[in-house]
């Protein structure tokens, strides 16, 4: 049963032509979206979840990052799509007492690839956008990265 709070934008995202729809997609946040709800909006709706890994670090909602990664596949595959998702990454070696505001933003570059997201990379089961200040060079880095985990 979907919330009552959600309502409204299954509304709205079911007054939405055919077309309009498929370019939609859901995609969880830091703080007010998790994995969990969207699953639930998905399902009314059709609409895939774009899974981001580093929004799911803070906001779990109760998922692992796995079954996040996993269950945010499925909307894609019930649509025969490649599933979409999102890698970015805080700042490398913030200080624990570091803000919420600072641990959410994006470093300059990827320095960490969560497991199930690479080796769904490296399969070539899921496409990633990359979200990083440095942005292509932040890409090519990070391609060097995928290229030494290449055995997968």
């Amino acid at each position: 049963m979907l919330p009552a709070k959600w309502k409204s934008l299954v509304a709205g995202i079911s007054r939405l032509s055919a077309g309009a729809r498929k370019r939609l997609t859901l995609e969880n946040d830091e703080s007010s979206y998790s994995v969990r709800q969207l699953l639930a909006v998905s399902e009314e709706t059709d609409v895939p979840v774009c899974f981001d890994s580093h929004h799911h670090t803070f906001n779990e909602d109760g998922l692992s990052l796995e079954d996040a990664y996993g269950l945010s596949v499925l909307t894609w595959k019930r649509r025969g799509c490649k599933p979409l998702q999102h890698i970015s990454n805080s700042t490398p070696n913030l200080p624990q007492s570091s803000s919420f505001q600072d641990k959410r933003k994006h470093s300059d570059f990827i320095h960490h690839v969560p497991e199930c997201q690479l080796v769904g990379l490296l399969k070539d089961e899921v496409d990633v956008e990359v979200e990083a200040k440095m942005k292509n060079l932040a890409l090519l880095k990070m391609r060097e990265m995928l290229l030494k985990h290449s055995d997968v």
